[in-house]
């Protein structure tokens, strides 16, 4: 493996757990996940019952959407970390 896979394997996890651990933290959080959890469902028999550019367009959005998200997600994880060395090599901790 790596090391760029090792450290996106750890990042993803990382990622995770912090997302795990806000929705513990946060209940209006925890809330809207259960929620988005709860719809798509509704959207999934919607998808099922449109024609096929249609779904088609929905999928491909959605997709989008989700890679958005992820690689935000990423970005600022890493940018939160450089920011935190930063801020201690100003500090003079480093």
């Amino acid at each position: 493996m790596k090391f760029e896979e090792i450290m996106d394997t750890v990042l993803s996890q990382l990622t995770e757990l912090g997302s795990r651990r806000q929705r513990e933290e946060d209940g209006e959080m925890a809330r809207l996940v259960n929620r988005r959890m709860e719809l798509s469902g509704g959207v999934l028999k919607l998808r099922a019952g449109m024609d096929g550019p249609t779904r088609r367009l929905v999928d491909e959005y959605l997709d989008i959407m989700e890679s958005i998200h992820g690689r935000q997600l990423d970005y600022l994880y890493r940018q939160g970390a450089k920011d935190c060395v930063r801020i201690l090599k100003k500090l003079e901790v480093l």
